[in-house]
């Protein structure tokens, strides 16, 4: 997937914008180079100043040594898989004591909304971001940041700034709050296509159907609007 310097600056602007970043302080990097997190763990402190730690990966199966390890560097910024957010939230009172983190992205798959509002008790000042998007898309397109003491799976959220998601049926027409539809991304996060692969590009990435001159892609997963203007993601079309 060929991603242009522009969606990544738009990417890196997004969360410095919400989640802010101070130069010196300690981040931790879990993606390899091959996987399209690392735009984000790998460069962005490299940006701003701060100081990056690769996390081992003798720890990435054992959440006991990762959380001793990040209390021991005292991380600041850091990505964590919802799975060990829910290991986390089976006793979070001992497992985050004394950690110094206060900007966590985190997504890819579900999580209990509950599990986030639980950790920010714990952790006073910690922001979150949990990301929706594909590879295609920057890494996420869309973020939830404010998670709320709720019985369920956290919300996918809202477009960052200079993006767009519509929630689309069959006829590419926009479907009412509250009903599935396809979702289909578009605006600065967009990757310029597949490298060499010009008859894949023009399968996935689609002309705007609202914006003359404009591309979306169609990511081929389902979510459904809530009243309150957050979007949940509901799994992929052909499942």
């Amino acid at each position: 997937v060929a991603v242009t310097q522009g969606s990544v600056l738009n990417l890196y602007d997004n969360w410095l914008d919400r989640m802010g970043a101070t130069p010196g302080e300690a981040t931790s990097a879990w993606s390899s180079i091959g996987s399209d997190a690392s735009v984000h763990e790998l460069l962005l402190p490299l940006s701003t100043g701060a100081k990056l730690h690769l996390v081992p990966e003798e720890l990435r199966g054992d959440p006991e040594e990762l959380v001793r390890w990040t209390r021991e560097h005292r991380i600041v910024q850091a990505f964590l898989p919802p799975s060990y957010i829910r290991w986390i939230d089976e006793e979070p009172g001992r497992r985050l004591d004394g950690l110094a983190l206060r900007q966590l992205l985190t997504g890819v798959e579900s999580l209990p909304e509950a599990a986030l509002h639980r950790m920010r008790e714990h952790l006073a000042g910690l922001k979150f971001c949990f990301g929706y998007g594909p590879t295609e898309a920057t890494l996420y397109s869309t973020a939830y940041y404010d998670p709320r003491p709720l019985d369920r799976q956290c919300p996918i959220g809202r477009p960052l700034a200079g993006t767009r998601m519509y929630l689309l049926d069959e006829r590419m027409e926009p479907v009412p709050v509250g009903v599935a539809g396809g979702v289909y991304l578009g605006g600065a996060s967009l990757a310029a296509g597949y490298l060499h692969r010009p008859d894949l590009t023009a399968e996935r990435f689609l002309p705007d159907p609202f914006l003359p001159g404009e591309r979306v892609y169609r990511t081929g997963d389902l979510a459904r609007r809530l009243p309150d203007g957050d979007a949940v993601y509901l799994g992929r079309v052909d499942d």
